[in-house]
């Protein structure tokens, strides 16, 4: 199973020319396991579930929240119960009914019910934006790590504003940074909303009061924009559609509506003459490479000679010779599998996956090769030919990496793969 976290950070040089600004940066969260950022939250969630010695746990949510959360409960074998309350029909339609509590009928408050519900099944309660607060923001600073390996002196950083978990926890990891003068400044933080609550975030006040932990995050939002120089974006829906059309028409990315907030944000600031000419990131959500998969069945659909070129053309001085790639695509044909990742005009990638012919000894299938269109790096291609290589072997899968390819190598153990051995061959 794929791991949350170390998602695809592309240059977006269509946006770049478009828009007429100096680098342009795509963070695609949609590339881990369920498709969302909250992936990443919900990881350390179980881990924490899992420290304190409990089994089950209680949760509510939005349904991407929800859905992560089912997804971590199930690879560790453990329990979840998500409550039904009034008018939440789309919980019913959407989730696996096994998981659903019943609690239409409750006259107490969501937190009361929930709250007692947990307390009475010894659960683990998570209330999305509203309990775990620091841990889930902590859970979110590595996004930031990955994307300052990569790019230095950020502008401005785009994220949509839902709870104020990204907000406050990309703050946070900036200023860890310009404390330790890792970072000159910190870039303006940035946050697209709908449009009914642009002004909302500014009319919060602290409380003397002992406060929950719902309110000390939506604080800590507060503060992320106000110490930034930042500001709250309010979109339409128009806007939004328009933000998802062009994300695709120039770069290939698919994005939800939902989701589809920051970039939206940034071209309505590049509309409105108030972005700078710099460095700008811009966390999409849900984003992903708009890859298609399909799977060459037989010599009728594409030649040999043609799924030849393509290992030649994408592998390069990685690859080997003719009639040892040749040989293993016809064992991939015949026993294994052969894989196209479709472009525009050209296919992005190619995976050839023969079968060894092993149950036991070794795994019954071999990535033997696997090569990416050079104008598609970065875009999770490669990922994506993994993962359906993955899912077509039930796992049963291995792997050469050449010593000389560290970045293969950092790829491949993302996905899983570890290092048993080193492969010498007698010449």
């Amino acid at each position: 199973m794929l791991k949350s976290g170390k998602t695809p950070l592309l240059r977006a040089r269509a946006l770049e020319k478009r828009f007429n600004i100096k680098e342009i940066w795509l963070k695609l969260e949609g590339t881990n396991p369920t498709g969302h950022k909250s992936d990443r939250i919900a990881s350390v969630l179980v881990n924490d579930m899992i420290a304190h010695g409990q089994t089950m746990m209680v949760a509510d949510g939005s349904l991407p929240f929800l859905r992560s959360l089912v997804s971590a409960i199930e690879r560790k074998d453990l329990m979840i119960r998500i409550p039904r309350f009034k008018h939440e029909r789309l919980k019913a339609s959407r989730l696996d009914h096994s998981f659903i509590v019943d609690m239409t009928n409750e006259k107490e408050s969501k937190a009361v019910v929930m709250k007692d519900y947990a307390k009475a099944h010894q659960a683990y309660l998570v209330r999305e934006g509203s309990s775990h607060v620091h841990l889930s923001q902590m859970a979110l600073e590595p996004m930031t790590e990955e994307i300052l390996n990569k790019v230095t002196d950020v502008t401005e950083i785009y994220v949509r504003f839902s709870y104020g978990y990204t907000l406050s926890s990309v703050y946070n990891a900036f200023l860890k940074h310009w404390i330790k003068n890792d970072v000159e400044t910190l870039p303006k933080l940035v946050c697209g909303t709908d449009a009914i609550y642009s002004g909302w975030l500014e009319s919060v006040q602290a409380s003397d009061e002992h406060e929950d932990e719902g309110k000390l995050l939506v604080m800590d939002a507060k503060r992320a924009l106000h110490e930034t120089r930042g500001e709250m974006v309010g979109l339409d829906t128009e806007m939004l559609m328009e933000a998802r059309k062009i994300l695709k028409s120039d770069e290939n990315i698919i994005v939800s509506k939902e989701e589809a907030h920051a970039f939206a944000a940034f071209m309505k600031q590049v509309r409105s003459g108030t972005v700078q000419n710099g460095k700008h990131v811009i966390i999409l959500n849900d984003g992903k490479n708009r890859v298609s998969i399909d799977e060459v069945s037989s010599y009728q659909h594409l030649g040999k000679k043609d799924i030849y070129a393509l290992v030649e053309k994408y592998l390069g001085r990685f690859g080997d010779s003719k009639e040892e790639v040749e040989d293993a695509i016809d064992n991939a044909m015949a026993k294994g599998h052969v894989l196209i990742a479709e472009g525009e005009d050209l296919p992005d990638g190619i995976a050839v996956i023969v079968h060894t012919g092993f149950s036991q000894f070794i795994p019954s299938y071999h990535l033997a090769y696997i090569g990416i269109n050079p104008q598609s790096k970065g875009r999770g291609v490669g990922t994506e030919l993994i993962m359906r290589a993955i899912d077509l072997t039930d796992g049963n899968l291995s792997l050469h990496v050449d010593l000389d390819n560290p970045g293969a190598k950092k790829l491949y153990e993302k996905m899983g793969f570890k290092h048993v051995y080193n492969r010498m061959i007698h010449k």
